[in-house]
């Protein structure tokens, strides 16, 4: 690899501050995913628990980070150094890197279902209200046992109850549903990632509902001041 195939201080520059100013959500996001510990649990304090990225320098092995990190009233300026997935042979190769990073760090993982306290929760209590309806319906009751029968009498079947869960199941169910077409257009038209992200997204929304909503309007918020500045300036 040749000197002149190299990033010069110069270009490193230009394209840290094109990531910074324009593209804060992706910083934040590659910033979160850059961090050594686990940040799978909780995941959604994680989103909220560091602030000022920035990307630092941009080499055709790596890229810096720079952030502060916060842990309830102590806060500490830690950096960190991401390698890519592959040494670049030349400096033209690091837009379509950088865009794979922001795709990377900006897909979900499904785990964060459970791994999440309150997006546990959330899920869970979705989860055996559907169990419960499905329990309860006629379709199913003449294929049921005996003992099975009349513990689902003991939890009101015979009553109100049984109404009662099945519209709250249907109300949350709706309402995480049009939260997820909500979510579906921040990632395609906000985020910019692809359809495997944004599916993921999705699910994650339709089983843990604003939590997982929440994280994302954070992220497309992170944009809003540059845009607010630019349009100030004209």
């Amino acid at each position: 690899m040749t000197e002149s195939n190299e990033i010069s201080a110069e270009v490193s520059a230009r394209i840290c501050s094109h990531m910074n100013d324009g593209h804060a959500s992706s910083v934040h996001a590659m910033a979160i995913a850059s961090q050594k510990s686990d940040v799978t649990s909780n995941y959604n304090n994680n989103w909220t628990s560091i602030k000022n990225a920035q990307m630092t320098s941009v080499s055709l092995k790596s890229y810096k980070m720079s952030y502060v990190k916060c842990d309830e009233d102590m806060c500490s300026t830690e950096e960190n150094e991401v390698p890519f997935d592959a040494v670049l042979s030349k400096p033209a190769g690091v837009k379509t890197q950088l865009i794979a990073e922001h795709r990377k760090a900006l897909t979900p993982k499904l785990s964060w279902m459970v791994t999440d306290q309150r997006n546990f929760t959330v899920s869970s209590f979705l989860a055996l209200g559907l169990m419960y309806c499905a329990l309860t319906s006629a379709a199913i009751e003449p294929v049921l046992p005996d003992d099975m029968i009349s513990m689902l009498i003991f939890l009101g079947k015979d009553t109100n109850t049984k109404l009662y869960v099945e519209r709250l199941v249907i109300f949350t169910l709706f309402s995480h549903l049009l939260e997820g077409f909500f979510v579906v257009y921040l990632c395609k038209s906000k985020l910019k990632v692809g359809n495997l992200a944004t599916s993921k997204w999705f699910l994650l929304v339709l089983a843990t509902g604003f939590y997982t909503t929440r994280t994302l309007l954070f992220l497309v918020r992170l944009d809003k001041p540059k845009i607010k500045e630019d349009a100030k300036e004209k």
